[in-house]
């Protein structure tokens, strides 16, 4: 399975990776905060159904997603193949 582009994006972002040149050892975040207005909120839960985001709940009206190692294991495979 590939990802798509906002797919890769959400993951990039949400690993700190959004201007990254190499993949680290260790990724110094591992989160994406959304609110169920928002524009991407449904490809989000989209993701999670896919098994590349866990949801957590944070604080008010926004989730907390993470990326799986499954959504992980992903990105870094095509991050490889674009550079």
């Amino acid at each position: 399975m590939a990802l798509s582009e906002k797919e890769y994006s959400i993951i990039e972002h949400s690993l700190g990776m959004s201007f990254k040149e190499t993949i680290s050892k260790e990724y110094y975040r591992n989160r994406y905060l959304a609110g169920a207005k928002q524009e991407n909120y449904q490809l989000l839960c989209d993701m999670r159904d896919k098994g590349l985001l866990n949801k957590g709940i944070c604080s008010g009206e926004l989730d907390m997603f993470f990326v799986t190692p499954v959504g992980i294991q992903l990105f870094e495979d095509q991050f490889k193949s674009k550079k």
